[in-house]
């Protein structure tokens, strides 16, 4: 029983990360989440990602799509993973000694693809920012 518990930490993991993903859509950035961003420094990670080409893309295509754009990826990510903590929690009632354990490998991915959904809320933030100016 102990060792199913943890076999479970990693969906609850993924889970969480899905459950913040939600929020960052529609919600706008509170002081404390610019603060981590810059403890993170997301911002040089953002144009290391996005290797610049963001800001260029963003001026030659219309604003609007770049911030529609930025909202569906974090919506994907989100559903994205939802699905792998779905598939997680689903390998733990399997007999399969190698599918349960090889199923906690889905936590990486949806680590990044949350480390993906800061990087785009960072970017709507600050297309959103400039738009204001």
């Amino acid at each position: 029983m102990n060792n199913q518990f943890i076999l479970l930490i990693p969906s609850i993991i993924c889970l969480i990360m899905a459950i913040i993903s939600i929020p960052m859509i529609c919600f706008p950035a509170t002081e404390l989440e610019r603060n981590i961003w810059q403890k993170l420094k997301i911002r040089n990670i953002r144009r290391w990602v996005t290797k610049k080409g963001t800001e260029k893309w963003a001026q030659k295509s219309s604003i609007h799509n770049v911030i529609e754009s930025s909202r569906k990826n974090i919506a994907w990510h989100g559903f994205i993973t939802f699905t792998f903590c779905f598939l997680m929690v689903r390998a733990q009632f399997i007999n399969n000694e190698f599918i349960k354990y090889s199923s906690q490998l889905l936590l990486f991915p949806s680590i990044a693809y949350f480390c993906g959904s800061i990087i785009q809320r960072h970017k709507l933030v600050i297309i959103l920012i400039r738009k204001c100016r």
